[in-house]
């Protein structure tokens, strides 16, 4: 637990806590800006917040840049720590005298809170379970028909996981969640495929042609095997495939041939002109020959730019570099109509028969290869609906319990309030959108009796380290009722709750001890929290 704040800009230069409730007190005139809120967002950026820095520039302003000083306890063990206005994404671990040991980042530091905290569950971190929970004037996270945003116009669906993971059932469904982010990236990357023409698509009706097609196909297949006979099964069969291996190489090195031949030609050009080919003549290239591949045209004309740059015996010996390798490929090309020849008249085999198994064959593979991305495609769509469906049930049934939880516990805290539970909010939670409905009554005081009532409600039922409510929700809340909340948060004596409130003596005797009994400090308009005062 949080068991002190240090800083020498305060006027009271520590401020000690103590499990339970922590009071921040104001004075009986309910006084402004002598620093009751800023304290609360203080103890908020000990425990790793920043708004303390956003939201509160004057302090900076008008009394420097500054350090504050915090100490936690956690199973006796001191941990003390210091941040600092001008470097506040690091925190500096000390020893006792608070003298500097080390740097830290501030997700370090958060994750070590969450770890002594004991709420290290899946897919989370620390601020991220506790910020909404610190209710303080200037964060914006107080809005009463939608308590559950952390900023203004949060995303429903976000709120809802953030719930789901502080009562730690985020991991009942984050196994289904990320088999379907799986079969959605599978589904984006054919989707891309397909666009971009790497992946043939086809549709229902294509694919049901193809499959009457695919079968006609091995049916000429076999029947033109038969009807070769014994001898002539197995050479044609393994010609086949071999020829098919022979047509890929020899395409394969034609195009290496073409690309060759385009450097050379390009290298020849440049000897003879010296002149470099501009950028519009590849445009109006590619609206003749639409396939060419425009940015394999500007890397040769890169190529082209480098080697006019060297001596004339340099570009001679990439010409003679680039017929070599031409020659090369011509030959090799050679061998392989060779083959192709030889295969075509192997065991006096009709070269119109073997033509037509080649192309049977090839027929046969592109319309399997069609056949089976579409497969492919609609088993990851039945997956996706099928896990999207499975997440819906499983998510649905998280929600009903904490829904079902909270509604309750907020009708015991409202009983514990002595308010009439008919009148107690009740929330709604969905998968994409939540509701929190403030029963016949929609007076400031009451609204904020409501969200303090989910707060606690939350708190209780979850491992929430701590909480933090400002002035600002206890504004018009009558006495009786007040009261009756200062019972409750003294209650909570496991963990730590921290609340700043003005005008104690109008309370009754015993809410006024426990007051004195929870003040951790106070405030008026000669004790303030700073040292310095420049808003008044």
């Amino acid at each position: 637990m949080l068991i002190e704040i240090k800083s020498n800009i305060f006027r009271k230069e520590k401020i000690e806590f103590h499990k339970g409730l922590n009071i921040i007190l104001g004075d009986d005139e309910a006084s402004n800006s002598i620093g009751k809120s800023t304290a609360l967002m203080v103890i908020d950026f000990a425990f790793g917040g920043n708004t303390y820095i956003k939201h509160h520039k004057d302090v900076v302003k008008n009394m420097g840049d500054h350090e504050i000083l915090f100490c936690f306890n956690f199973d006796g063990d001191d941990y003390k720590f210091k941040r600092t206005t001008f470097d506040y994404e690091n925190v500096i671990k000390c020893d006792n005298n608070y003298e500097e040991k080390c740097k830290i980042k501030l997700s370090e530091f958060n994750e070590f809170l969450q770890k002594k905290y004991r709420v290290k569950y899946e897919n989370t971190t620390f601020r991220g379970l506790v910020s909404l929970y610190s209710r303080i004037w200037g964060k914006e996270n107080y809005n009463i028909k939608k308590p559950l945003d952390i900023v203004p116009k949060s995303k429903d669906k976000d709120m809802i996981i953030s719930l789901i993971k502080l009562y730690n059932q985020y991991s009942k469904i984050s196994g289904v969640d990320k088999t379907l982010k799986q079969y959605e990236d599978k589904k984006r990357t054919i989707d891309k495929g397909m666009k971009l023409n790497y992946i043939p698509k086809i549709n229902k009706t294509k694919y049901t042609k193809n499959t009457t097609a695919i079968d006609l196909l091995n049916d000429e297949i076999i029947s033109i095997k038969n009807n070769l006979g014994i001898l002539c099964d197995n050479p044609i069969e393994m010609s086949n495939k071999e020829l098919l291996e022979l047509n890929k190489e020899k395409t394969i090195i034609s195009n290496r041939k073409s690309k060759y031949i385009s450097k050379l030609n390009l290298v020849q050009f440049n000897i003879s002109k010296r002149k470099k080919i501009s950028k519009g003549k590849f445009k109006d290239l590619i609206q003749i020959f639409p396939y060419v591949n425009l940015n394999r045209l500007e890397e040769i004309e890169n190529f082209h730019s480098n080697i006019i740059k060297y001596l004339d015996e340099e570009v001679k010996e990439e010409e003679m570099k680039l017929n070599s390798n031409i020659d090369i490929l011509n030959q090799r090309i050679s061998e392989i109509d060779s083959k192709i020849s030889n295969i075509l008249k192997v065991n006096d085999a009709p070269k119109l028969i073997v033509d037509k198994i080649v192309d049977s064959t090839t027929k046969l593979n592109t319309l399997e290869k069609e056949n089976k991305f579409f497969k492919l495609r609609e088993e990851i769509k039945n997956n996706i609906d099928t896990e999207k469906s499975n997440l819906e049930i499983i998510t649905s049934e998280v929600l009903s319990n904490i829904e079902i939880s909270i509604n309750n516990k907020i009708k015991s805290i409202y009983e514990n309030l002595e308010i009439d539970v008919v009148n107690a909010p009740r929330i709604g939670l969905e998968i994409n959108s939540y509701d929190f409905n403030v029963i016949d009554n929609t007076g400031t005081g009451y609204a904020y009796t409501s969200m303090i009532a989910l707060d606690l409600a939350i708190f209780e039922i979850t491992k929430l380290p701590f909480i933090i409510h400002d002035t600002m929700l206890f504004k018009n809340i009558e006495n009786k009722t007040m009261e009756n909340l200062i019972d409750i948060y003294h209650t909570y004596q496991d963990r730590q709750v921290f609340i700043a409130i003005d005008e104690s003596n109008k309370y009754g005797s015993e809410t006024k001890s426990l007051i004195k009994l929870d003040k951790v400090i106070e405030l008026d308009k000669e004790s303030t929290l700073f040292k310095k005062v420049w808003n008044r």
